[in-house]
């Protein structure tokens, strides 16, 4: 090695402890929040790069990371959603634990909430009957998990795949029965039948939506029964099954050759329809019977 070359070689270390930003390549981009110029994007470098969110600065302007090379916070498992400058806008979100629907976040030095989330929402709890005088039924049904078509113990049938009426009898031929199902979806727990390997349900979304993990209804006691009634109008003690803004009571559903479990909300101006997921779609009718506890086991 030449001294010249040592030389210089001496001279770039130097460099390089006095300004380590000449070292450094763009690491990540930083997307402004504040008012003159939201949403401009620009190139950013920090050392190390930084976490994805995180907040940064350019010039007079704050922001947060909106993309980086460090791999934190870049695997996003909820979504976090903010105001600021007049503006609102949700962003990927990695949070540990994952976090739950509308708890607190942090993008860049804004706080905001948890909009949405890949954590698991817990179903309802079953809802107590009515209150009645000494002879009021309990609640003696439980929804009980069950995961990729397995059910409990104890779970009650809420509809069948084929029934087929013979001609000139009273006898009925019943194949592939439906459990009652639910299954947490968007924050709310809809209804529904567990088919194959999964619970199959309607969320007012127009198709029919598939959870491979879910809860079963069970029902095992000796003094008191559940069962399908169909009635004009909703029973004082139509047994609740989920939520979505409000409570979502079971109803069954003749269609296509079979008949069907799924929700129906209280009405608020006539009659709502039943509504389950069939063939991929979302089916939404009326002529159908609520679920309801009596004392005393059916009769066929």
């Amino acid at each position: 090695m030449t001294r010249r070359t040592l030389g210089l070689g001496v001279f770039l270390i130097a460099a390089l402890a006095l300004f380590p930003g000449i070292a450094r390549a763009q690491n990540s981009q930083c997307t402004i929040l504040s008012a003159d110029n939201f949403g401009k994007v620009v190139p950013y470098t920090a050392n190390p790069a930084p976490a994805l969110n995180a907040p940064c600065t350019v010039g007079n302007d704050t922001g947060y990371i909106s993309r980086t090379s460090s791999g934190i916070g870049v695997n996003a498992n909820s979504r976090c959603t903010i105001t600021v400058s007049g503006h609102t806008i949700t962003v990927p979100y990695e949070g540990h634990p994952v976090p739950a629907l509308k708890t607190p976040c942090r993008v860049g030095n804004v706080m905001g909430s948890i909009t949405s989330t890949s954590a698991p929402i817990p179903p309802p709890p079953p809802p107590p009957n009515p209150p009645g005088g000494a002879g009021a039924i309990p609640v003696f049904y439980r929804w009980l998990p069950g995961a990729n078509g397995s059910v409990p113990a104890g779970a009650v049938i809420g509809g069948w795949q084929t029934v087929q009426y013979q001609t000139g009898s009273t006898a009925v031929n019943r194949q592939g029965p439906y459990y009652v199902c639910r299954a947490a979806y968007q924050g709310s727990t809809f209804p529904g039948k567990v088919v194959n390997k999964s619970c199959n349900f309607s969320a007012a979304n127009g198709k029919e939506n598939l959870a491979s993990s879910y809860e079963v209804l069970t029902a095992q006691s000796q003094q008191y029964s559940l069962i399908w009634q169909q009635t004009g109008a909703q029973p004082a003690n139509a047994v609740v099954g989920g939520r979505w803004g409000q409570d979502l009571y079971l109803c069954q559903l003749p269609y296509q050759g079979g008949i069907h479990p799924g929700w129906v909300n209280q009405a608020q101006s006539g009659p709502n329809p039943c509504s389950i997921g069939y063939g991929g779609k979302e089916v939404d009718l009326p002529g159908f019977a609520y679920l309801i506890p009596i004392k005393g086991k059916p009769i066929d």
